[in-house]
């Protein structure tokens, strides 16, 4: 009986891997759990009831934990990124206002008084040595009020009109930057996810070994009692053991950082804790069709951060001929109402407020404005010249990109089978390996190694799930569309 006792100890299943998968979102990365551990009831709202001070459970709305989805939607919600990205839009929104303002007719208001000092004003010499006094009164207090009005036609149709198209690009441009921001915000929030995820499997797959290991030395300990072995044999195995709870505190050590990082990028609080909704496993692996080159195309057209350099290489075209248009001379028509006392062009003046109007065309044009504004276009160029170069490397890089991620995905996949072959087999040859050693004709050491190749081989298989769904996001990030759904 106690030899049966000892053997389902020993039969501790290695490959748990599918219970690990189950279950890794429901173990803590603080402490040992069992695998079957049930999850903790979801609240029913991520902010009410509210957090409490100390650790608390960050759960996704409705559901029995946080999903890799609402992890990618909180990561845009809470990241500071996506404020300047906001702030970034609204100023190229205020530039292309600002450049619109420039369409209206210039309306000028201008009031003003001035007080003139008395002055000596000779007599009138009229002849036959007759002379009289000035006759014209000396008006000290000056009032003007003046409305100008100016349309500025060159300037209008050579540089309002290319500028306002130049702000209007630049706001594209900023709102498809704000749009490829908060794409990379949802891929780095997946991978915050994943990577927690991966961290607590490592735990189990941790805590595991170290039941078996504890069982493997109950078993050399009775062994040695009975005079079957050396007292070495169990010394190395203890030694074993206290080698994997180094593993195994490494490993919980990684989880809590995993999660502190995902805490973070969700917009949680110090101390909350992240119940995983999903399971690493995956159900369905498939393999995607072939890339053609429609796929490849329809992702430099998809990526917003390719779309919004376009754009930017628009700007840059629209600013070459606002500056060219500032070397052309520059026809405005003007307009202007005065109401003054005195009036200027009344004669003779008298202190009274009297209106006049006046309408006309000026043509100016200036050498040195001219000599700037070709410059500023030789800059201007010299910089569209620079974006389209940025343009043609950035499509290179997305078409590589594609290209990579399609085969990380296929590598992926192919893993996946590999890996549950090899934890297959590595359960059967620690079990053929554990019996040998029972029955006295292995070592310890056959044991040992074997333990040591099933817990990697157990590693490897949720490295491979988790690879293979950040492989899927990635892919679907590189072609610029929606993410795809873990099967």
């Amino acid at each position: 009986m106690r030899d049966n006792d000892r053997s389902m100890r020993h039969r501790i299943p290695l490959l748990c891997a599918a219970a690990l998968l189950a279950h890794a979102h429901g173990a803590a990365a603080q402490a040992p759990v069992p695998l079957d551990a049930p999850t903790p009831e979801a609240p029913a709202t991520l902010e009410a009831p509210p957090l409490r001070p100390g650790p608390s459970v960050v759960v996704e709305l409705g559901a029995g934990g946080l999903t890799a989805d609402a992890a990618a939607e909180l990561s845009v919600q809470h990241a500071p990124d996506m404020a300047q990205a906001a702030a970034a839009t609204a100023r190229a929104e205020a530039a292309y206002r600002e450049a619109r303002v420039g369409l209206f007719p210039q309306l000028q208001l201008q009031a003003s008084y001035t007080r003139l000092s008395r002055v000596n004003l000779p007599p009138f010499d009229i002849g036959g040595g007759t002379v009289i006094d000035n006759p014209f009164p000396q008006i000290l207090n000056n009032y003007l009020l003046r409305a100008s009005v100016s349309v500025p036609v060159t300037q209008i149709f050579m540089s309002t009109l290319p500028g306002m198209r130049a702000a209007s690009l630049g706001r594209e441009a900023a709102e498809l930057q704000a749009a490829q921001q908060e794409r990379m915000l949802r891929i780095q929030g997946r991978e915050a996810y994943f990577q927690l995820m991966q961290a607590r499997a490592r735990v189990t797959v941790a805590q595991q070994s170290v039941r078996v290991l504890e069982a493997l030395v109950d078993t050399t300990r009775a062994m040695v009692e009975r005079g079957v072995l050396a007292r070495a044999e169990l010394s190395g195995i203890q030694a074993r053991l206290s080698s994997i709870r180094v593993v195994l505190m490494v490993a919980e050590g990684d989880a809590v950082i995993a999660e502190v990082a995902l805490v973070q990028r969700i917009g949680g609080r110090a101390g909350d804790h992240v119940v995983l909704g999903e399971a690493a496993e995956v159900s369905d692996v498939s393999i995607p069709a072939a890339l053609d080159a429609g796929q490849v195309d329809a992702a430099l057209e998809a990526r917003p951060e390719a779309a919004a350099l376009r754009a930017l290489v628009e700007v840059r075209r629209a600013e070459v001929r606002v500056h060219r248009g500032t070397q052309l001379p520059q026809v405005a028509l003007v307009g202007a109402i005065d109401y003054a006392n005195p009036n200027q062009r009344v004669f003779p003046q008298t202190a009274q407020f009297r209106h006049t109007w006046s309408l006309g065309v000026n043509v100016t044009w200036s050498p040195n404005a001219f000599a700037a504004g070709h410059h500023r276009a030789a800059g201007a160029e010299a910089t569209l010249v620079e974006a389209e170069a940025q343009l043609s490397g950035l499509e290179r890089a997305i078409t590589i990109e594609v290209h990579q991620a399609d085969a990380a995905v296929r590598a992926a996949a192919a893993s996946i089978g590999a890996a549950r072959e090899a934890v297959a087999a590595a359960q059967e040859t620690y079990e053929a390996r554990r019996l040998r050693y029972e029955a006295g004709a292995g070592t310890s050491n056959d044991v040992l190694d074997a333990e040591m190749a099933a817990r990697q081989a157990e590693v490897d298989l949720v490295d491979a799930y988790i690879n293979y769904r950040l492989a899927q996001a990635r892919r679907s990030y590189a072609l610029g569309v929606a993410e795809e759904a873990a099967p």
